[in-house]
């Protein structure tokens, strides 16, 4: 069941769990935190705490492009 919600999560689907009662709907919903990285990349001082591998803002774009690796 795993791959199919890592699946679903990748490709941007909404999920929707249906079961009767303990089917254990809430503990895998509880249990989604678990497939994120630990830490994710940001540029500091973005507003929108940007990827520094692939900025979107263009503020964020100019940093990347002045300081390189060390943004």
């Amino acid at each position: 069941m795993i791959p199919q919600i890592e699946n679903a999560i990748l490709s941007g689907q909404d999920i929707i769990f249906l079961g009767e009662r303990g089917q254990a709907k809430t503990r895998m919903a509880r249990s989604l935190v678990n497939l994120l990285d630990e830490v994710i990349p940001i540029i500091t001082g973005c507003e929108i705490n940007d990827d520094p591998f692939d900025p979107v803002c263009k503020a964020c774009r100019d940093k990347v492009a002045e300081q390189g690796d060390q943004v």
